[in-house]
């Protein structure tokens, strides 16, 4: 491992660290202790002890108290830190599979009341939707659709350059970086749409994550639903009491 000269980059660290358990296939595996990571790395023990706490957060790995940490399986199911905003890419990434999109549709619509009040825009305004099938390992886990304000050309563009993360075309091509999301939780069962689209032989349980996404600095940017397949994904948050 290369060494990381700045001394309070944990998040460089989390990347460092996930690294080696990706190439060297960990699943399932203890990993080195922090003092071994702290040394190859060339950075504190702290340090270490903050990256490993993100990619715990992030359903990486987990610690045992005294026994030391661990690597989760690969055991086709997604734990997510709900409060830990990441791309779906990333979450389907971390897991140790490869992210992928199918069944790309997009069309464009004049925002109605419940559109325009979600994307605080007036009604009337033009919207473009886009639908996909988020896929790990080629299989379908998530249906998504997004909603924003129609610019000139992004339908065709999206198309053209067939972007795996929604969240990287905006910045790539309109420098707009998404820095938080309000995210609603619901319960939900598979529409006959739904089961098709997410390969479903029958009605099923799904968890539908509806989130309003603001850029950096604050601006309300675009709008989504996505239906996750509830046997295949966990979301957790990390509670913490009064000091």
């Amino acid at each position: 491992m290369e060494k990381i000269v700045k001394k309070s980059a944990y998040l460089c660290a989390r990347d460092r660290i996930f690294a080696y358990i990706r190439d060297n296939e960990l699943y399932g595996e203890r990993l080195p202790s922090e003092t071994e990571f702290a040394q190859a790395l060339g950075i504190s023990r702290n340090t270490v002890r903050e990256a490993i706490r993100v990619l715990e957060q992030e359903g990486v790995v987990y610690s045992r108290h005294g026994v030391g940490t661990f690597v989760l399986k690969k055991h086709g199911q997604f734990t997510s830190n709900i409060s830990a905003f990441s791309s779906i890419s990333t979450v389907i990434r971390n897991h140790g599979y490869q992210p992928g999109t199918r069944s790309v549709t997009t069309w464009t619509f004049p925002a109605d009341h419940e559109m325009a009040a979600n994307l605080e825009i007036p009604e009337g305004t033009s919207v473009l939707a886009v639908e996909r099938v988020r896929t790990a390992d080629g299989d379908p886990v998530i249906l998504v659709r997004d909603y924003l304000t129609e610019q000139p050309e992004m339908e065709q563009l999206y198309h053209t350059q067939k972007e795996e993360s929604f969240l990287d075309f905006l910045k790539k091509n309109y420098r707009t970086e998404i820095g938080y999301a309000d995210c609603v939780i619901r319960a939900a069962v598979s529409d006959t749409d739904c089961m098709k689209k997410l390969e479903l032989q029958e009605p099923t349980a799904l968890i539908r994550l509806s989130q309003y996404h603001y850029s950096t600095s604050g601006e309300k940017v675009f709008y989504s639903d996505s239906y996750f397949i509830s046997s295949k994904f966990n979301f957790n948050i990390i509670r913490q009491g009064r000091k």
